[in-house]
């Protein structure tokens, strides 16, 4: 791999032995993604954080007052972005009850209530699918 980026293409030279050629041509380009690094972490969806004077927070739900349930404000460090979510490098631990539609509309303290997790798309059934019964 090459040390530079080519300023002109935003491209990186790299170089792989590939065991089985295929259809791949001499000075054929491809696109690929490079992982540096694998590590177990806890991530949350990137709508989910607020930044206020350069600090990022995220608002949690916690048993309050009277058996209410209401949002803190936590301070967060992310780390970096993942598809759509950033890497958590501090502030959050897992399991927490993570507010993520809102945050823009809460504060600290406000009540919240919790709604069940949205149930996955439901499978259409064999006639649906024009699928026979044997």
């Amino acid at each position: 791999m090459s040390p530079s980026v080519d300023v002109a293409t935003q491209s990186v030279l790299t170089k792989a032995v590939l065991t089985e050629a295929g259809n791949f041509r001499t000075e054929q380009f491809v696109r690929s993604r490079i992982v540096w690094t694998e590590a177990p972490g806890l991530t949350v969806p990137i709508v989910a954080l607020n930044r206020i004077n350069g600090q990022f927070f995220a608002y949690v739900a916690e048993g309050g007052e009277g058996g209410m349930t209401v949002a803190r404000q936590r301070g967060v460090e992310p780390g970096a972005v993942v598809g759509n979510d950033y890497v958590v490098k501090s502030g959050l631990k897992a399991g927490e009850k993570l507010i993520v539609s809102g945050v823009q509309k809460i504060g600290d303290g406000a009540p919240v209530k919790i709604s069940a997790p949205a149930a996955p798309p439901a499978q259409p059934s064999p006639a649906a699918r024009g699928e026979r019964g044997e």
